[in-house]
């Protein structure tokens, strides 16, 4: 049991709902070993707590933070972390409490599964709390049986569910029975349902763009390759192999960038102690080249923009800052006047200043792109070890779908656009397809094209028959290979 609360975790309030789920659960079971925590509503905290422990209780209870006041953050906080979001017992809730009062509507409760564990969130008023704990309790052993895959109480359950009357009653008077929606027996040729008695309401609801990616990169850091290859940086005329792909471990500076003291500006390389007056102009340093020369005192040196500071020299000043006092005949400076102090280190890059050698150059999982391989030019390093792309496949579903050749296009039917838009959106960020395929609308196709796609590719991409017609074989199929549907996405 997690209360979450800042008042109730440093006392200045009681905690009144945490104690009263322990009660409730004890009641239900009495054998139950139950822990109890508080923290404060802040999301690393939250998060905490479930994570040490979620793998040692079968169930987690949360009070508190539900709602949308800007401290209320356990939504955003345990979300996240869930594999399974049980969106029908989340939306049960809240639909038969808002019968009551339709402020339950403000509640937002969660469940969902981490690992083996049953996460719930519920409100923090201990009222809002026993209308929810009076309609879960009673759920809570099939719930717990099935996330535990107690295959022989499921079944006992299942055996003991009288009739339940969710269609009118067939010629006959005879009645349709329970349909557990975890184990939904298929009853028409394509082994669906008869289409009379389809839902009439997606249990999915339609996501935000941002919480479908949200989830899809959850998904995606769980199940990516661990598989690396070493990858050729290539040449100036040439693109790189490396290019678009994501580095697989931290990338050492092996050389310290600039290797030299590098002026910053185009001017005189001086010692600051001289101070403003008339110096003698005794060597030139640019781009390339090292003088070898120990300035010292009384005398300058001219310098280009990131050429090397001769020794003795501690500071730069910039030619705007001087003026010219003498040149020989062949326009060679020979003396300049310095109008202007500077202090030790003045527009001069330390060695070292940009990158420090054994310093992370790219952490692990750096995208590569133009300037980080240009980065890894700079050191020197002809290769890079990188994480493998996954392979990739396209489904399209759809009996009215027909391929580009086809010349004349038949009544009701539609060439196969979508997996052409696909492979092409996945080629601008580097990826390729590797397995194309055209899917009939049977249940049976497609859950034989998906399990055979599965096989084949790291990630399945279909289009087509998420919606509600009754060719729209795509959310059973899943289930039918084994799958977990965290959401659809139309």
């Amino acid at each position: 049991v997690l209360t979450i609360s800042d008042r109730c975790s440093v006392g200045d309030a009681e905690d009144k709902s945490g104690p009263y789920i322990a009660e409730r659960i004890r009641d239900w079971a009495a054998s139950s070993q139950i822990t109890r925590n508080c923290v404060p509503d802040d999301v690393t905290a939250i998060q905490t707590a479930v994570l040490q422990e979620h793998t040692r209780c079968s169930l987690i209870i949360a009070t508190g933070g539900t709602g949308l006041a800007p401290r209320d953050v356990t939504i955003s906080a345990v979300s996240p972390l869930l594999e399974k979001h049980a969106t029908g017992i989340s939306a049960g809730l809240m639909a038969i409490c808002a019968q009551h009062t339709p402020f339950a509507l403000l509640s937002n409760p969660l469940v969902g599964i981490k690992g083996s564990c049953l996460v719930v969130c519920l409100p923090g008023s201990k009222k809002a709390v026993a209308e929810y704990l009076d309609i879960l309790i009673p759920l809570l052993r099939h719930i717990l049986d099935l996330i535990g895959d107690e295959k022989t109480h499921v079944d006992a359950f299942h055996t003991k569910l009288p009739g339940v009357p969710h269609a009118p009653p067939a010629v006959g008077g005879s009645k349709v029975q329970h349909v557990c929606p975890h184990k939904t027996k298929h009853v028409d040729a394509d082994g669906r349902r008869g289409v009379a008695f389809r839902p009439r309401h997606s249990v999915w609801p339609m996501l935000k763009v941002e919480e479908a990616l949200e989830k899809i990169v959850m998904v995606a850091q769980e199940k990516s390759p661990k598989s690396s290859e070493t990858k050729q940086l290539g040449t100036p005329d040439s693109i790189s192999s490396a290019h678009g792909y994501s580095t697989a471990a931290a990338v050492i500076a092996r050389e310290q960038v600039p290797n030299y003291r590098a002026s910053i500006k185009d001017g005189y390389a001086v010692v600051s102690s001289d101070g403003p007056g008339v110096y003698a102009v005794v060597a030139v340093s640019q781009m390339g080249e090292g003088s070898g020369i120990v300035l010292e005192k009384g005398s300058v040196a001219r310098v280009t923009t990131g050429a090397p500071v001769p020794l003795g020299a501690d500071a730069v000043i910039q030619v705007e800052d001087t003026e010219l006092v003498s040149s020989s005949s062949d326009g060679e400076e020979l003396s300049i006047r310095v109008l202007k102090a500077v202090t030790p280190g003045t527009d001069i890059r330390p060695v070292g200043s940009d990158i420090q050698t054994g310093e992370v150059l790219l952490p692990e999982g750096t995208l590569l792109g133009a300037s980080e391989i240009g980065l890894l030019a700079a050191q020197g390093l002809k290769t890079v070890i990188v994480r493998s792309k996954p392979s990739i496949a396209i489904l399209s579903t759809g009996n009215e779908l027909v391929q580009l050749e086809t010349e004349s296009l038949g009544y009701g039917k539609v060439r196969d656009s979508n997996s052409y838009a696909l492979s092409h959106l996945l080629a601008e960020d580097g990826y390729t397809v590797s397995h194309f395929s055209h899917l009939p609308d049977t249940l049976e196709a497609v859950s034989t094209g998906l399990l055979a796609a599965s096989k084949l590719a790291d990630v399945v991409i279909t289009t087509g028959g998420v919606s509600m017609g009754e060719t729209d074989h795509l959310k059973d199929a899943i289930s039918e290979i084994g799958g977990d549907r965290r959401a659809m996405q139309q």
